[in-house]
């Protein structure tokens, strides 16, 4: 591999498909185990730090069970939420934990649902980044969401338009390997993916 792993954090999500079993796998291959850290936890990655949100608990989804996080980086600050939707969004804003960051990765791929209207007030960001895959059948990322982070001012930074999204901090700066999309496209749904949300 390209990285030297320490610590392998993991939801406590058995998912029975491919990909989990794979991940399994390939941590028995290099004999790293895994655990799923507790919110509050607080972990330091060189001089910046990183603090778990959730899962704050158990949930029958396993979207809500990601891990999230958010990092810092002296007065910068990046909130990662995984595929955790507007249940897992709410229970992290219950926890009174702080989700204030000035880059967010939008929830569950810039999903519908994810990245409420109520979460994301409390994140008040700068820069929202979006991952998902350019003409994927989910329609991400979904108007609902695109409207929310314009009417906001958001920034927004996609993969499916502009590939590997890069941002360098230096504890009181945040620069971009590409200028922000202003195209404000959504994606389209197609039917047969449609259950699958």
């Amino acid at each position: 591999g390209k990285f030297t792993i320490g610590r392998v954090f993991m939801a406590d999500y058995e998912k029975d498909n491919k990909t989990y079993k794979e991940v399994i796998q390939a941590l028995a291959d290099k004999k790293l185990k895994w655990s799923t850290p507790r919110p509050g936890s607080t972990y330091t990655l060189g001089t910046a730090k990183f603090t778990i949100l959730a899962p704050v608990r158990t949930y029958d989804d396993p979207n809500n069970s990601s891990i999230a996080l958010l990092f810092q980086n002296g007065g910068n600050t990046f909130l990662f939420t995984g595929d955790g939707e507007e249940e897992a969004e709410s229970d992290i804003l219950e926890s009174g934990r702080s989700v204030k960051a000035d880059v967010y990765k939008a929830g569950h791929h810039g999903s519908d649902t994810a990245s409420s209207e109520a979460f994301l007030k409390a994140v008040a960001p700068a820069y929202a980044v979006i991952s998902c895959e350019e003409g994927n059948s989910y329609g991400h990322p979904h108007a609902a969401v695109l409207n929310s982070l314009r009417a906001r001012g958001v920034k927004v930074f996609r993969t499916d338009e502009q590939g590997s999204i890069i941002a360098w901090s230096d504890g009181s700066e945040i620069t971009w390997n590409c200028a922000p999309s202003d195209t404000w496209q959504t994606g389209e749904r197609i039917a047969s993916a449609s259950q699958m949300l």
